[in-house]
């Protein structure tokens, strides 16, 4: 379990006591633990991840590293801008986040090179 599951489910946990939370607690554990996990299906992840983002319960470097995770459940997508969307959320919130750094560097060289290729490939006569 990452340090931010165990930080996040310690917050919920926080919340389950009272009766108005409950229902919210167990929900919500469930999303984070969608975000949170590789194996699940990229689409699933993302809206996991864009709830939890959404419940307005973290803030910082918590809400960082949930953005660093979407942006990992969207390169698995393929949907590499939205993925680079929130590796630049995740160091606006959190500067020293190496991993955001290194991830962010490798989208937009990634980017710019198939902006390079359809460059190419658009001036490129079709061919019979």
């Amino acid at each position: 379990m990452t340090k931010f599951l165990v930080l996040a489910l310690a917050a919920v946990a926080l919340l389950a006591p009272l009766p108005a939370f409950s229902g919210a607690a167990t929900a919500l554990t469930a999303y984070i633990k969608n975000c949170q996990t590789e194996g699940v299906d990229p689409d699933t992840r993302v809206a996991a991840c864009t709830t939890v983002i959404h419940s307005n319960l973290f803030a910082g470097r918590l809400l960082a590293d949930l953005y660093a995770i979407r942006a990992r459940a969207y390169i698995a997508k393929q949907d590499y801008q939205d993925a680079l969307a929130d590796e630049n959320k995740a160091l606006e919130l959190k500067p020293d986040f190496p991993e955001a750094q290194a991830n962010k560097a490798k989208l937009e060289e990634m980017l710019q090179a198939a902006g390079a290729a359809q460059t190419d490939t658009a001036g490129s006569p079709a061919k019979p």
